[in-house]
């Protein structure tokens, strides 16, 4: 069955195929794959996937946050996305949307005209507007891991506010898939979008960069498989890394001096 995916909004749509009876048999292959990569916690401990202890579907949550700056101690949040989704196990196919969240958060101090020229989010737009701690922490807890485009960088401005952040185990789109053994110069979201012709409702903004970056996850690597597998199968990041900056891929918003 094909699940239509519109966010209100946030201006961009497309379909996930849920074919969970793909899934459901056959995933043995994915399961040793698990087993061998294991499963980092925020201890460092790894733990071995068996058949017991997985189904052959998961869920994950993709999450990005616009700032203010650059740094995780003097800048703020001014807008959160998240998405939980469903994936297949044996394929990384993302089948379908469990729940989201999206919301604007004011800052103690003005969002500087160079952020707002890149991400074009005012401090009109963010006036009295709080995130909604609850309802974000609902739609990551039931997620085995977060990911981000360059998740070091959002996992440190998320760390100081919820604790979940700290626990759960990340991974990265932009680190965990070999963009360049598959042909592409650079890691930047944007780029990439441009490269598999996804078009971005409202580029720099934390709901339109999320639903892209899941049609990117979304779209076939070759031998069945979706680049989502990759980034399954990948080690979580155990420490946030120093934010990679334009030349890596760093959203046009985070190259923003404080």
């Amino acid at each position: 069955m094909a699940a239509k995916w519109d966010r209100a909004g946030a201006g961009a749509s497309f379909e996930l195929v849920h074919r969970h009876h793909g899934c459901a048999t056959g995933f043995a292959s994915a399961i040793y794959q698990l087993s061998q990569a294991g499963v980092q916690s925020s201890r460092g401990d790894v733990m071995v996937a068996t058949k017991r202890s997985i189904g052959p579907t998961g869920q994950a949550a993709f999450i990005d946050v616009e700032t203010t700056g650059l740094s995780p101690y003097n800048d703020e949040i001014v807008q959160l996305s998240v998405v939980r989704f469903r994936f297949c196990r044996e394929t990384g196919e993302i089948l379908e949307t469990e729940a989201n969240y999206t919301g604007f958060n004011e800052p103690t101090r003005g969002i500087p005209a160079g952020a707002t020229q890149v991400h074009g989010i005012s401090d009109k737009d963010v006036l009295g507007h709080r995130l909604d701690t609850v309802l974000i922490e609902s739609v990551v807890q039931p997620a085995e891991f977060m990911i981000a485009h360059n998740a070091p960088f959002d996992r440190a401005f998320l760390i100081s506010q919820f604790a979940w952040a700290l626990e759960k185990p990340w991974k990265c789109s932009m680190r965990h898939v070999d963009w360049q053994a598959r042909g592409h110069r650079s890691r930047s979201l944007q780029k990439l979008l441009l490269a598999h012709g996804i078009t971005v409702a409202r580029a720099h903004r934390a709901d339109s960069d999320v639903d892209a970056a899941l049609q990117l996850l979304n779209c076939d690597a070759g031998n069945g498989l979706r680049y989502f597998y990759e980034v399954m199968l990948h080690r979580p990041l155990v420490r946030p890394k120093a934010p990679i900056h334009s030349t890596a891929g760093l959203h046009a918003s985070r190259q923003v001096s404080s």
